[in-house]
């Protein structure tokens, strides 16, 4: 499949982002941003589908497209907690086209494109790579691949927006966080040079997820001691990466853990997200 020919199926929109566009003219290569939502918050949990991808395509003449599909997840259920942070429901994913119209699409801009995310290396891409797995399909190498949030350091999409004074899209939204991401790209392209940013293009590495390290609070504890710990934090670090509020007495109650704890626990994740970005 050639990347010319998938891009039919992007509408071109009217935004310029100047600073991209000096990228793929000096590499002379588009840039394509990409988002995705799943039905857990990492590629490794049980259950775990794509259900919506957002894709931000800059070709090398500067000319900026965009693509938002939703993606049926072979009847796996949306839990409450993504429903409830993104508003994807099953009436949007049913009858969508499956990953399997996806694999070769990926295959494709992975290996003919930049490719770029935000925390890409550690979610969306073992993200691809975990869906194509399930079919069986070749998985894609992004051999050119940019992470924002490696060039930035540390902060969540949101955070990082504010500080590089981009619009605050809908969170959570495949869309709407690639365009933040490509926005933000641009705004460090801007500030940096093209030359500068070319030094981050890189393979992203292969593995499904990161090494637990003493930072990765995503991490299953070794020993099982507290069953709901490893999703606890996962959802509070959404909870973070949103702004939404946390009610700490109903939290701290359906989890089994003293507010006390809670508000520890949300301080370590404040301390890892929150570092303003260079």
């Amino acid at each position: 499949m050639s990347h010319k020919n998938w891009q039919q199926e992007f509408q071109e929109v009217s935004e310029k982002l100047p600073g991209i566009a000096a990228l793929t003219q000096k590499q002379n290569c588009a840039l394509v941003v990409f988002d995705v939502e799943s039905t857990q918050l990492a590629p490794g949990f049980k259950g775990f589908r794509i259900i919506e991808l957002g894709f931000v395509w800059i070709d090398i003449e500067g000319q900026a497209y965009e693509l938002q599909s939703f993606v049926d997840p072979d009847g796996q259920s949306i839990p409450k907690k993504i429903r409830e942070l993104t508003g994807i429901t099953k009436a949007d994913v049913k009858g969508q086209k499956t990953w399997t119209h996806w694999t070769a699409r990926f295959l494709d801009l992975a290996k003919n494109t930049i490719t770029s995310g935000f925390n890409s290396r550690s979610f969306d891409c073992p993200a691809i790579r975990k869906m194509n797995e399930k079919k069986g399909a070749p998985l894609p190498l992004f051999q050119h691949h940019l992470d924002v949030k490696a060039i930035c350091g540390k902060g969540n999409l949101s955070t990082v927006a504010t500080a590089y004074g981009v619009k605050i899209e809908k969170a959570h939204r495949a869309l709407p966080d690639a365009w933040m991401t490509a926005r933000i790209l641009d705004k460090i392209i801007q500030k940096r040079g093209a030359d500068e940013v070319a030094k981050h293009i890189a393979l992203c590495p292969k593995s499904h997820s990161p090494k637990p390290t003493k930072a990765n609070l995503f991490s299953a504890p070794k020993q099982n001691n507290d069953p709901n710990k490893n999703q606890r934090l996962a959802i509070l670090r959404s909870y973070l990466k949103s702004g939404r509020s946390i009610q700490w007495s109903r939290f701290a109650k359906r989890y089994k853990i003293s507010e006390a704890d809670l508000k520890k626990e949300v301080a370590e994740l404040q301390s890892n997200l929150q570092t303003p970005p260079q």
